[in-house]
């Protein structure tokens, strides 16, 4: 745990812990921190130290309803490196995540040495970008900001069916990110369980997640002036493969890494193209 202006920020350490070769990494949406012990038999293997906070109001994390996706990026991505005395680091986000990366770059760009985004998202704040977004995160979005109310009672349900019913959560997950993303989701079902039960653990804080997921950055793609590289499933049913090609042409420095077969899980299916990506900003 780290405190900052009087909030307090819990974080993991995986991988290599004595490493100096640091990752500060941005969970995905409606999961925690928890996210990056996929990675920590790779990373440890690698030689790589992934720190792993959750965002506020998520797990181990004291809510900020005033929180944007820079403010993490200026705030909580420098109390957490100062706090594992690193002097500088990669970041790294997968989905919903990927914007909290990019903007941890522009706000450290003298810390952030390169960013590794996995099947992540354009600005949301665009509507016609809105709409190419799956159904149910969209609705979420939309609740969160409008009927904040009725995203409470939905994340409500979410958290009893994930205590009482788990199974069943993974299968209408599985239904609805098709075939490659449903064999990951069986083979590591207790961690993806875990993952989104911390996410939900905080109810105003889940709301927080979709209001600020929707908002603005606070920065333009052209502002991540630092090497990006962009890792995407071609079939991923939750953000569409084509965002990444978009991302790449608006990133000055950035290199697209694409593989057909895989879904949004995608860091999960190739966890060796996450640690390459990872390796080569490091230099």
């Amino acid at each position: 745990m780290v405190t900052v202006g009087g909030r307090a920020i819990g974080y993991r350490v995986f991988g290599d812990t004595s490493s100096s070769r640091t990752v500060i990494s941005a969970h995905g949406g409606l999961v925690s921190g928890w996210d990056s012990s996929a990675y920590d038999d790779i990373a440890r293997d690698r030689g790589i130290r992934i720190v792993s906070p959750d965002r506020p109001g998520v797990g181990m994390s004291d809510r900020d309803p005033q929180r944007s996706i820079l403010s993490w990026g200026q705030e909580d991505v420098g109390a957490v490196l100062d706090d594992v005395g690193a002097a500088d680091a990669v970041a790294l986000g997968w989905s919903a995540g990927g914007q909290y990366a990019l903007a941890a770059a522009v706000a450290q760009p003298d810390r952030i040495r390169g960013v590794v985004v996995i099947a992540g998202a354009l600005p949301l704040d665009d509507a016609d970008t809105l709409r190419e977004l799956g159904r149910m995160d969209r609705r979420l979005i939309t609740l969160s900001r409008r009927l904040p109310a009725t995203a409470r009672s939905y994340f409500h349900v979410m958290r009893r069916m994930l205590r009482r019913r788990p199974e069943q959560v993974e299968r209408l997950s599985e239904k609805s990110l098709g075939p490659a993303d449903a064999a990951i989701i069986r083979a590591r079902s207790e961690w993806y369980t875990a993952c989104m039960l911390e996410a939900v653990g905080q109810i105003d804080g889940a709301v927080d997640e979709y209001r600020v997921f929707g908002a603005p950055w606070g920065f333009a793609l052209a502002d991540v002036t630092v090497p990006v590289t962009l890792i995407q499933g071609d079939a991923d049913q939750l953000i569409r493969p084509s965002w990444a090609s978009r991302m790449a042409a608006a990133v000055p420095s950035a290199t697209l890494v694409s593989f057909p077969e895989a879904g949004h899980f995608v860091g999960l299916a190739y966890p060796d193209a996450v640690m390459t990506a990872l390796d080569q900003h490091f230099g």
